[in-house]
């Protein structure tokens, strides 16, 4: 999760973060009498990690780092630590040394802190009248460390804050690719069985069938379920039993003598919502491989029912003997509708598929919501 988008609110952020700090800083100091040099070691030092942490997220980082540039990260960060490092111990003891100028020699100073404790006068007037360190002096080395760790604190969270940003980019990139995937797997109409409906739709007219408005009417209602139900997220499950209702309708006007095909629907909650033409493709398939029109043993099994929150579908169909040793569900419409189960369903659908002698058998459940 990524705390700030904006490198400007990021910049401002830290600013104050480093502001406050320093002001929190004054007031315990002045909670407690601390002597003046207090105050501007704090105010040298809480600006320099204000350039540290500034010069690593704004410069260093995104230059080397981010670019994988880790040597020239680290060579670059040492010195920059160094550099910063001898600036801020040099001013310190200059401004010291300045301040001690006009002051007695002794173990008291000629000007004391108003107000400031006893025990803190003299060592005031110590410290202030120390010589400036040199190049091995331990200040340095100390302050060299308390700044190492503000810089490898600030690459740790620039670290997660980029990383954060990775995650957020690479899942944004693939639910847009999911996204276009299943609109790809929606839009897989069987154009065969529409140019055989309008066939047929065609044929009825000229013999001027009375069964011809029935079926234009029922295909009008299928179309408009696939050119827009399919369109949204959610369709009723009373919007899919309707369309796989009227397609076995469909198919019954390919052969003058009536298709053994039992349909079983025991639905009770008329809320139910699932992914649009989900089912169907099922039902393509089991007229597909029966060959239901061809064959007189032929026959296909539809139900559907309720098992509390989930709701399972099946279909069954005949097999000819010469398509047993083919698998029917290497079929383009069961690859693309288990596809889509696997994205509208994750964890929440459950599908079986077996082939017996002469049988094909599909079980789906989907757990609702």
């Amino acid at each position: 999760m990524m705390l700030f988008k904006s490198k400007r609110n990021r910049a401002i952020a830290q600013i104050l973060f480093w502001a406050s700090l320093m002001v929190v800083m004054n007031l315990m100091f002045n909670g407690i009498g601390a002597p003046s040099h207090f105050y501007y070691r704090n105010y040298i030092h809480i600006f320099s990690a204000t350039v540290i942490v500034l010069l690593n997220v704004y410069v260093l980082i995104p230059r080397y780092f981010a670019q994988k540039r880790y040597r020239a990260y680290a060579l670059t960060v040492v010195l920059s630590i160094a550099g910063i490092t001898v600036m801020a111990v040099f001013i310190e003891s200059n401004l010291f040394q300045e301040r001690t100028r006009g002051f007695q020699r002794g173990n008291e100073t000629l000007e004391l802190r108003p107000g400031g404790p006893p025990h803190l006068e003299g060592r005031e007037g110590e410290a202030m009248r120390k010589p400036p360190p040199g190049p091995i002096d331990p200040q340095y080395f100390i302050t060299f460390i308390i700044y190492s760790a503000v810089f490898l604190t600030g690459t740790v969270m620039e670290s997660i804050q980029l990383y954060s940003k990775q995650e957020y980019l690479a899942s944004l990139a693939q639910n847009e690719k999911l996204e276009t995937e299943l609109k790809f797997l929606k839009s897989q109409i069987n154009p065969h069985f529409l140019f055989n409906a309008l066939n047929n739709v065609y044929t009825l007219s000229l013999i001027q069938s009375e069964q011809t408005p029935e079926v234009v009417m029922k295909l009008s209602e299928m179309l408009r379920y696939m050119l827009y139900g399919s369109n949204q997220d959610r369709a009723s499950l009373e919007q899919e039993i309707n369309y796989i209702q009227n397609y076995v309708d469909l198919q019954q006007l390919k052969d003058d003598a009536p298709l053994d095909v039992e349909m079983a629907i025991n639905t009770h909650n008329d809320k139910v919502r699932i992914a649009p033409m989900i089912l169907i493709p099922f039902v393509e398939n089991a007229f597909k491989h029966s060959k239901i029109e061809d064959t007189d043993n032929g026959w296909i099994k539809i139900g559907l029912w309720e098992e509390g929150n989930n709701f399972t579908f099946s279909v069954s169909n005949s097999l000819v003997k010469k398509d047993f040793t083919k698998d029917p569900t290497h079929g383009i419409g069961l690859a693309n509708v288990q596809r889509r189960l696997e994205l509208e369903y994750p964890g929440r659908h459950h599908l079986e598929i077996t082939q017996d002698d002469g049988q094909f058998n599909i079980k789906l459940s989907i757990q609702l919501p």
